[in-house]
């Protein structure tokens, strides 16, 4: 006897199948997923990598020698060196000083260059602005009154100031290309903020650059500096 299904009824044994499929697909897409987990606006990670200085000694040809450099890289005196002339500094604070950051000179004078830098690396997870603020100034007052904090001051000024964004590989740090000496553009000042981002490097400089005036002579100060950091997105619209 010949079966009843014939063409018609295997369709629709495969349309049953086909449809069963379909449903299982479907309860399977549409089970529920629980997802856990912590969101956050990330983090600021600001840190002091380094710090230099300058210094000068007299020589016996009544010459001077210059050494610039990273602090705890001083190799003290040249040999033969007379005397430890002058210098100019960055260093951590004491534990009575209020600053994250203090600078000193020694008896400096009208010179081609006494320089002191702080070097900063950026770990943050979210873009900041960084700057800096100034939280005393003391010392021979010939010199503070031609310290300045602004950049767009004509010289003659010491100035905080940095080389912008570069590369450091843990020996030398190297600012981009676009920095220019002096005042001119690549060169921003600190005090009006500058943007980083993860594992951005900043070269923070004071560059005292003394006229030729026998008041400026043997002049020496002492300043603490704050460095600020917060989101970018917080910095006020002016």
């Amino acid at each position: 006897m010949k079966s009843r299904f014939g063409k018609v009824g295997l369709i629709m044994v495969a349309l049953v199948v086909a449809i069963s499929l379909m449903g299982a697909a479907f309860a399977s897409w549409m089970d529920s997923m629980t997802i856990s987990g912590e969101v956050t606006t990330g983090d600021l990670d600001l840190e002091i990598i380094r710090y230099s200085g300058t210094w000068v000694w007299k020589m016996p040809d009544h010459g001077i020698y210059e050494w610039h450099g990273w602090t705890d890289q001083f190799p003290g005196a040249p040999p033969d060196a007379v005397d430890l002339i002058a210098y100019a500094l960055m260093r951590a604070p004491g534990a009575s000083e209020n600053a994250d950051v203090v600078g000193e000179t020694y008896n400096i004078f009208p010179f081609d260059s006494f320089m002191c830098d702080v070097l900063l690396h950026y770990n943050g997870s979210v873009p900041a602005i960084v700057w800096a603020e100034q939280t005393y100034l003391t010392g021979d007052q010939a010199l503070i009154d031609i310290m300045g904090w602004d950049y767009s001051i004509p010289a003659p000024k010491a100035i905080f100031d940095t080389a912008t964004v570069g590369d450091y590989d843990g020996t030398t740090f190297t600012p981009d290309a676009n920095v220019q000496e002096g005042f001119g553009p690549g060169r921003i000042n600190l005090y009006n903020g500058w943007q980083m981002h993860y594992c951005d490097y900043l070269l923070l400089q004071v560059i005292m650059d003394l006229p030729q005036d026998n008041t400026l002579q043997g002049l020496s100060a002492q300043w603490g500096v704050d460095i600020r950091a917060i989101q970018w997105n917080e910095w006020p619209v002016s």
